[in-house]
């Protein structure tokens, strides 16, 4: 039994310590248009900064950060 759970935990292990990936695009309200160079921040309840990235030409983001 202890040799079944010690390799289920190295298994499911690296699978929570993957880094998650947000992605999208920002675009003005009125127009539709994309903003760039727009700063996007993802941040905790408590104001803390999780993760940060500056939109490109055409609005478009990507965000890596790890769950914990």
């Amino acid at each position: 039994m202890k040799r079944w759970l010690i390799g289920l935990l190295l298994f499911i292990l690296p699978l929570l310590l993957e880094a998650q990936t947000l992605s999208g695009k920002v675009t003005d309200a009125a127009s539709g248009q994309p903003v760039g160079y727009a700063t996007i921040s993802l941040m905790m309840a408590d104001s803390s900064l999780i993760a940060g990235a500056i939109t490109d030409e055409n609005g478009e983001y990507s965000l890596e950060f790890r769950e914990s």
